[in-house]
């Protein structure tokens, strides 16, 4: 395995693990990353940093899921649950309870602060072939089927080779995708430790 992923992985868990802003800067990295490019998320979580609430990157569901997190009660409560969690179910199934964050953004969330599960975005379910209701995660399901759904999607990264593979072969993806931002897969990778080091 690559120590350069396994380095930033642990590097990531410790700044999210250090105080509550830690998993707020997690969620918000996982949030801003959706429908964005990787490489374009510093800029948007800088100018979330100036902006807050007001920041042109927070459309939508965002704002709303902004507005979740910027609550002392609302990240207490998923620092608390993200430091006690004794498995990954228990991990992935608190950061599905942020707004807007699904099944692939909240298994991102869990790499950036545990090191566990894994995203299968949109790329990833293309490259491994992933059908998209495997992937979605709907308001009002019952309890019975939100189990179903979350035990599905951990069997499904650990199926694929786990969350570091994950972040690897990512990392492999998209230095070779946008040769012209990335000159290696290492940077890529470095690109996390550096977007959870942004004071908010």
């Amino acid at each position: 395995m690559s120590r350069w992923a396994a380095k930033d992985i642990t590097e990531c868990n410790k700044l999210a693990q250090a105080e509550p802003e830690g998993v707020r800067r997690a969620c918000l990295v996982a949030l801003l990353s959706v429908q964005q490019s990787w490489s374009h998320v510093p800029v948007a979580l800088s100018d979330v940093i100036h902006n807050g609430g007001k920041s042109q990157y927070l459309w939508g569901w965002k704002r709303t899921a902004y507005k979740f997190l910027d609550k002392g009660a609302n990240l207490d409560y998923l620092y608390s649950g993200m430091m006690t969690a004794s498995n990954e179910f228990e991990l992935l199934d608190l950061f599905t309870t942020v707004p807007g964050l699904g099944l692939a953004k909240a298994g991102f969330v869990c790499q950036l602060t545990r090191g566990w599960v894994g995203c299968i975005d949109s790329h990833n379910a293309r490259r491994y072939d992933v059908a998209a209701a495997q992937l979605r995660y709907p308001k009002g399901l019952t309890i019975k089927t939100q189990a179903i759904k979350l035990q599905g999607y951990l069997d499904l990264c650990e199926k694929i080779g786990g969350s570091e593979y994950l972040w690897r072969e990512w990392c492999y993806l998209m230095a070779g995708r946008y040769p012209q931002k990335y000159a290696r897969p290492e940077d890529v990778s470095t690109q996390h430790v550096q977007v959870m080091e942004q004071r908010l």
